[in-house]
């Protein structure tokens, strides 16, 4: 197993004064803004850039990988995994991989990065959000402190979340693509918690790096 290289998402830092401070439970917000909104504003950039659709697509490993901290030189081999379900037009078949890379303590926070790849059978598959995949729903892992009995939702202040939105890339089936999230650090003897990857899976025991 490779090991897990300690980049940090570039919003960790503003991340942090967020909320995550002596294991309490963050409080959860959504900030996915609506769909419609942001396929609008995508497609008024990409007019004004002269680029397309596909020259956006072309680079959303690396890019979402950078974003979420993630060299892909050096991926760490999953710590857990989850299948669900993926909705994709054309193919009631299709499923969405969804991969912990890693859950690493940083101080008062714990940052967990993921990454996500849909198999899918279906031609002329169009990429769509990650919100597109889980039917129109945004992404919300957590996890729970099984010592203490605490669920740590991903931290957030003023509607804006501390991980990767789920409208803020789109791929194509057979892409994959990373994302984090960080959570409030458990206390100090708290060494494993029980994840949730994405809503819809089974939990799986994780210990904390």
């Amino acid at each position: 197993m490779r090991r897990v290289t300690r980049m940090l998402p570039l919003a960790l830092a503003g991340a942090i004064a967020l909320s995550a401070c002596d294991g309490q439970t963050a409080e959860f917000e959504d900030s996915d803004t609506s769909a419609a909104q942001q396929e609008s504003q995508g497609q008024d950039e990409g007019a004004e850039e002269g680029g397309t659709e596909e020259d956006t697509q072309s680079d959303v490993e690396a890019d979402s990988a950078a974003a979420a901290g993630v060299d892909l030189s050096d991926v760490a081999e999953p710590l857990a995994t989850a299948t669900i379900p993926a909705t994709v037009e054309g193919d009631p078949d299709a499923a969405m991989q969804v991969a912990l890379h890693g859950l690493v303590r940083d101080g008062d926070v714990v940052v967990g990065t993921f990454s996500f790849e849909v198999d899918s059978d279906a031609s002329g598959a169009q990429p769509r959000w990650i919100y597109h995949y889980l039917g129109d729903q945004s992404w919300q892992p957590h996890f729970i402190d099984t010592v203490n009995l605490t669920r740590h939702d991903v931290v957030s202040s003023s509607g804006k979340k501390a991980a990767t939105d789920s409208q803020s890339f789109k791929f194509l089936p057979g892409q994959t693509a990373y994302a984090y999230a960080v959570f409030a650090a458990p206390p100090e003897d708290v060494t494993t918690v029980t994840l949730s990857l994405v809503e819809g899976a089974p939990t799986a025991e994780v210990e904390l790096q």
